[in-house]
Protein backbone atom coordinates (compact mmCIF):
# COMPACT_ATOMS: atom_id res chain seq x y z
CA UNK A 1 0.00 0.00 0.00
CA UNK A 2 1.20 3.53 -0.80
CA UNK A 3 2.52 5.34 2.26
CA UNK A 4 0.07 8.04 3.33
CA UNK A 5 0.64 11.40 5.01
CA UNK A 6 -1.73 13.98 6.45
CA UNK A 7 -1.55 17.62 5.34
CA UNK A 8 -3.61 20.02 7.49
CA UNK A 9 -4.06 23.52 6.11
CA UNK A 10 -4.72 26.68 8.14
CA UNK A 11 -6.81 25.04 10.87
CA UNK A 12 -4.65 26.31 13.73
CA UNK A 13 -2.68 29.31 14.91
CA UNK A 14 -0.64 30.30 17.92
CA UNK A 15 -2.84 30.76 20.98
CA UNK A 16 -3.20 34.34 22.17
CA UNK A 17 -1.25 33.51 25.32
CA UNK A 18 1.55 32.05 23.19
CA UNK A 19 1.09 28.59 24.68
CA UNK A 20 0.74 26.09 21.86
CA UNK A 21 -1.68 26.11 18.95
CA UNK A 22 -5.44 26.56 18.93
CA UNK A 23 -8.09 26.02 16.26
CA UNK A 24 -9.08 29.01 14.19
CA UNK A 25 -12.82 29.74 14.54
CA UNK A 26 -13.69 28.44 11.06
CA UNK A 27 -12.10 25.08 11.88
CA UNK A 28 -14.08 24.64 15.12
CA UNK A 29 -17.11 22.98 13.44
CA UNK A 30 -14.76 20.22 12.26
CA UNK A 31 -12.84 19.86 15.51
CA UNK A 32 -14.18 16.38 16.35
CA UNK A 33 -13.27 15.04 12.89
CA UNK A 34 -9.85 16.68 13.05
CA UNK A 35 -9.19 15.19 16.49
CA UNK A 36 -10.05 11.74 15.13
CA UNK A 37 -7.51 12.24 12.35
CA UNK A 38 -4.94 13.39 14.91
CA UNK A 39 -5.59 10.17 16.87
CA UNK A 40 -5.05 8.12 13.72
CA UNK A 41 -1.80 10.01 13.05
CA UNK A 42 -0.58 9.13 16.53
CA UNK A 43 -1.74 5.49 16.51
CA UNK A 44 -0.50 4.69 13.00
CA UNK A 45 2.55 7.01 13.21
CA UNK A 46 1.60 8.72 9.96
CA UNK A 47 3.66 11.69 8.73
CA UNK A 48 1.74 14.84 9.71
CA UNK A 49 2.41 18.24 8.15
CA UNK A 50 0.48 21.41 8.94
CA UNK A 51 0.62 24.99 7.75
CA UNK A 52 -0.88 28.20 9.07
CA UNK A 53 -1.09 30.00 5.76
CA UNK A 54 -3.22 33.00 6.61
CA UNK A 55 -3.53 32.68 10.39
CA UNK A 56 -2.84 35.84 12.37
CA UNK A 57 -0.26 34.32 14.75
CA UNK A 58 2.14 32.07 12.86
CA UNK A 59 4.60 29.56 14.33
CA UNK A 60 8.21 30.28 13.37
CA UNK A 61 11.50 28.48 13.79
CA UNK A 62 12.08 30.38 17.03
CA UNK A 63 8.62 29.46 18.30
CA UNK A 64 7.96 25.84 17.30
CA UNK A 65 5.08 25.08 19.71
CA UNK A 66 6.12 21.44 19.97
CA UNK A 67 6.47 20.96 16.24
CA UNK A 68 9.41 20.64 13.89
CA UNK A 69 9.32 23.89 11.90
CA UNK A 70 10.60 23.75 8.33
CA UNK A 71 12.20 27.19 7.93
CA UNK A 72 11.89 29.49 4.95
CA UNK A 73 15.70 29.89 4.78
CA UNK A 74 16.85 27.38 2.14
CA UNK A 75 20.38 27.45 3.56
CA UNK A 76 19.06 26.13 6.89
CA UNK A 77 19.25 22.33 6.63
CA UNK A 78 19.35 21.40 10.33
CA UNK A 79 15.66 20.47 10.28
CA UNK A 80 16.33 17.55 7.92
CA UNK A 81 18.22 15.71 10.67
CA UNK A 82 15.14 15.95 12.91
CA UNK A 83 12.70 14.45 10.39
CA UNK A 84 12.74 10.83 11.66
CA UNK A 85 9.96 10.42 14.19
CA UNK A 86 6.25 11.12 14.41
CA UNK A 87 6.27 14.73 15.63
CA UNK A 88 4.08 17.29 13.81
CA UNK A 89 5.89 19.21 11.08
CA UNK A 90 5.01 22.86 10.40
CA UNK A 91 5.94 24.60 7.15
CA UNK A 92 6.99 28.12 8.10
CA UNK A 93 5.16 30.83 6.20
CA UNK A 94 5.67 34.47 5.48
CA UNK A 95 3.88 36.70 7.98
CA UNK A 96 0.43 37.91 7.10
CA UNK A 97 0.35 41.46 5.76
CA UNK A 98 -1.96 43.26 3.38
CA UNK A 99 -4.68 40.80 2.23
CA UNK A 100 -4.83 42.57 -1.15
CA UNK A 101 -1.05 42.37 -1.66
CA UNK A 102 -0.96 38.76 -0.51
CA UNK A 103 -3.70 37.86 -2.97
CA UNK A 104 -1.77 39.46 -5.82
CA UNK A 105 1.51 37.78 -4.86
CA UNK A 106 0.03 34.45 -3.74
CA UNK A 107 1.68 34.90 -0.34
CA UNK A 108 -0.38 32.06 1.09
CA UNK A 109 1.37 29.51 -1.10
CA UNK A 110 3.75 27.59 1.15
CA UNK A 111 5.32 25.79 -1.82
CA UNK A 112 6.06 29.06 -3.60
CA UNK A 113 7.34 31.01 -0.61
CA UNK A 114 9.17 28.32 1.37
CA UNK A 115 11.92 26.77 -0.72
CA UNK A 116 12.23 23.92 1.77
CA UNK A 117 8.60 22.78 1.39
CA UNK A 118 9.28 20.74 -1.75
CA UNK A 119 12.41 19.31 -0.15
CA UNK A 120 10.34 18.27 2.88
CA UNK A 121 7.97 16.27 0.70
CA UNK A 122 10.89 14.62 -1.09
CA UNK A 123 12.68 13.82 2.19
CA UNK A 124 9.55 12.25 3.70
CA UNK A 125 9.10 10.03 0.65
CA UNK A 126 5.32 10.03 1.04
CA UNK A 127 3.50 9.69 -2.26
CA UNK A 128 -0.15 9.98 -1.10
CA UNK A 129 -1.36 12.95 0.92
CA UNK A 130 -4.72 13.43 2.64
CA UNK A 131 -5.42 17.18 2.63
CA UNK A 132 -8.08 19.15 4.49
CA UNK A 133 -8.54 22.57 6.05
CA UNK A 134 -9.68 26.15 5.89
CA UNK A 135 -9.87 28.01 2.60
CA UNK A 136 -10.21 25.80 -0.50
CA UNK A 137 -9.99 28.89 -2.72
CA UNK A 138 -6.46 29.81 -1.63
CA UNK A 139 -4.67 27.86 1.09
CA UNK A 140 -5.97 24.33 0.53
CA UNK A 141 -5.78 24.58 -3.25
CA UNK A 142 -2.18 25.86 -3.11
CA UNK A 143 -1.23 22.89 -0.91
CA UNK A 144 -2.93 20.46 -3.28
CA UNK A 145 -1.27 22.01 -6.34
CA UNK A 146 2.13 22.01 -4.65
CA UNK A 147 1.81 18.34 -3.74
CA UNK A 148 0.70 17.49 -7.29
CA UNK A 149 3.70 19.36 -8.68
CA UNK A 150 5.91 17.26 -6.40
CA UNK A 151 4.51 14.13 -8.05
CA UNK A 152 2.19 13.10 -5.23
CA UNK A 153 -1.32 11.72 -5.22
CA UNK A 154 -3.72 14.09 -3.42
CA UNK A 155 -7.03 13.31 -1.72
CA UNK A 156 -9.04 16.20 -0.22
CA UNK A 157 -11.44 15.44 2.64
CA UNK A 158 -14.43 17.40 1.41
CA UNK A 159 -16.26 17.40 4.76
CA UNK A 160 -13.34 19.13 6.54
CA UNK A 161 -13.20 22.08 4.21
CA UNK A 162 -14.32 25.70 4.04
CA UNK A 163 -14.44 28.46 1.47
CA UNK A 164 -12.40 31.58 1.92
CA UNK A 165 -14.30 34.69 2.98
CA UNK A 166 -16.77 35.61 0.25
CA UNK A 167 -16.89 32.09 -1.15
CA UNK A 168 -20.02 30.03 -1.69
CA UNK A 169 -20.94 26.35 -2.03
CA UNK A 170 -20.89 26.90 -5.79
CA UNK A 171 -17.37 28.38 -5.78
CA UNK A 172 -16.17 25.52 -3.59
CA UNK A 173 -17.64 23.00 -6.02
CA UNK A 174 -15.98 24.76 -8.96
CA UNK A 175 -12.62 24.72 -7.20
CA UNK A 176 -12.95 21.02 -6.37
CA UNK A 177 -13.97 20.32 -9.97
CA UNK A 178 -10.91 22.23 -11.24
CA UNK A 179 -8.63 20.33 -8.86
CA UNK A 180 -10.32 17.09 -9.92
CA UNK A 181 -9.36 17.80 -13.53
CA UNK A 182 -5.75 18.08 -12.30
CA UNK A 183 -5.98 14.66 -10.66
CA UNK A 184 -7.07 15.46 -7.10
CA UNK A 185 -9.58 13.05 -5.58
CA UNK A 186 -12.15 13.83 -2.88
CA UNK A 187 -13.35 11.65 -0.01
CA UNK A 188 -15.37 11.99 3.19
CA UNK A 189 -13.38 11.82 6.42
CA UNK A 190 -15.49 8.87 7.66
CA UNK A 191 -14.59 6.88 4.55
CA UNK A 192 -10.91 7.70 4.94
CA UNK A 193 -10.88 6.79 8.64
CA UNK A 194 -12.75 3.54 7.98
CA UNK A 195 -10.33 2.55 5.20
CA UNK A 196 -7.30 3.48 7.33
CA UNK A 197 -8.62 1.46 10.27
CA UNK A 198 -9.12 -1.60 8.07
CA UNK A 199 -5.44 -1.71 7.05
Amino acid sequence: MTRTGIFEVDCREKALNGDGLSFVPRAEPFSERIHRIHELVKDAELPFVFTTCCADRLPTKADPAGALVVPMDEDDREWVDELPGAKPICIEKTTWGSPKANTVHCAWDMFRHNGNARRLIEELGVRRWIVYGVGIDLCVSSAAKGLLAAGCKVVILDDILTNNAGGSPESMRRMLDDLGEMGVETMASEDFLAAASAV
